[in-house]
């Protein structure tokens, strides 16, 4: 069975000349393969200025748009649904030719945290690439979920709605990589992709904080009685937290002890890191899974 480009994908007004640039990454149909376009941009371009576009200080935002444009080739993306909860990317670019799905966080944005939105709008990008065999690659820079009373009033709900990205990664054939360029803790990388999910390659900048839990919240548990005590809570819970990240949590080393982490790469290495990859994938396979009539996707 073949599918074609559903016109439903475009759920918000566009212009043509967007519409038609979007179909020129798509196969005509998800048995074939995207089509190649000759960019002329080498595959083993480095570029310098990546490594000067995270601050040193993770309280400051940054524009995520800069690494795709200095990773993508010629510096060319197409962002899809750009109005809409914009503090999570989606698009396409071209890596050594081939077309590439980019789902990245926006720290410009709520920080990059993540929503209902943005839950819904990655979920629905990564099934419609991986339907017509695009390969993902995932920029992650989360501080996490965005908790709020509004989140939790909305029509789907936070918690459940988080579940929809998850759902997808799991499911997705197509090559995955995840490049880990700022903070990601706790079950924020799960929406973000993790290699036990389906995630073929994980690399990660220097500048990159990621853990299984995040210490600013687990300070407040293994510490409590410390804290609760103290005369100075504030300064106690300061204290401990240094001494937590100085003992367990050595950024970015952390992430690769754990193996979260496959290699921890040069910010400046990254566009002919990501496209070495991919041509290794490039003939991946889905895992052989048993029989079922179907999936239950999350309500």
């Amino acid at each position: 069975m073949t599918l074609a480009l559903p016109s439903a994908f475009f759920e918000t007004p566009v212009s043509i000349s967007i519409s038609l640039n979007s179909l020129s990454f798509l196969p005509s149909n998800n048995s074939e393969s995207p089509p190649w376009k000759d960019t002329g941009d080498d595959p083993n371009r480095c570029d310098d200025s990546l490594g000067e576009i995270v601050p040193t200080d993770p309280r400051k935002s940054y524009n995520m748009h800069k690494i795709i444009e200095g990773v993508a080739d010629n510096g060319d993306f197409l962002e899809v649904k750009a109005e809409f909860a914009q503090e999570i990317i989606v698009g396409f670019i071209r890596l050594n030719g081939y077309p590439v799905g980019v789902i990245a966080n926006q720290p410009l944005v709520r920080a990059g945290s993540l929503t209902v939105n943005s839950s819904n709008k990655e979920a629905r990008f990564i099934r419609f690439c991986d339907c017509f065999n695009i390969p993902l690659v995932f920029l992650v820079d989360t501080p996490g979920f965005l908790l709020s009373v509004e989140e939790e009033r909305s029509k789907d709900g936070l918690v459940r709605t988080a579940a929809r990205p998850v759902f997808a990664i799991c499911e997705a054939s197509v090559p995955m990589i995840v490049l880990y360029i700022g903070r990601c803790f706790g079950p924020s990388r799960l929406v973000m992709g993790t290699p036990r999910m389906g995630v073929d390659v994980v690399y990660s900048w220097p500048s990159a904080q990621v853990a299984r839990v995040d210490p600013a919240e687990a300070v407040n548990v293994i510490y409590k009685e410390e804290i609760n005590s103290s005369k100075e809570p504030e300064r106690m819970r300061r204290e401990k937290l240094d001494e937590l990240l100085k003992n367990y949590f050595n950024y970015p080393y952390h992430a690769a002890e754990q193996l979260m982490v496959n290699e921890i790469i040069d910010p400046r290495d990254t566009r002919p890191a990501v496209i070495r990859t991919l041509r290794t994938l490039a003939d991946k396979e889905p895992n052989p899974r048993p029989w079922k009539k179907h999936n239950l996707t999350p309500c």
